[in-house]
């Protein structure tokens, strides 16, 4: 079967086009209807120990003492976040000697 050039890329510019078409919003969005319970938790950190993500609110905080590093900057105290008592306890047993 014999087949133009023309015709040959014309099918390719219509297969290279892009598409402007955009999904359809589901219907929670185009509602304005809240998120589904659960998946707003907060404000995520990471675990100082293990790096893990957890919301803050569940995180378990240790505060900065000068056998945990002594004050952050600015000279206030802050707390170190994880994601469980172990990765706390981890830290807490790691000493200075760990982050000299």
């Amino acid at each position: 079967r014999p087949s133009s050039a023309s015709s040959v890329s014309s099918r390719l510019a219509a297969a290279a086009a892009p598409v402007l078409a955009s999904r359809p919003g589901t219907g929670a969005s185009l509602t304005g209807a809240p998120s589904r319970p659960g998946t707003s938790g907060g404000e995520k950190i990471c675990c100082y120990e293990c790096f893990k993500q957890v919301y803050l609110q569940r995180a378990v905080q240790v505060p900065m003492t000068p056998g945990t590093g002594g004050k952050a900057e600015g000279g206030s105290n802050a707390a170190r976040h994880f994601c469980s008592e172990s990765c706390a306890d981890r830290f807490r047993q790691g000493g200075p000697s760990r982050r000299g």
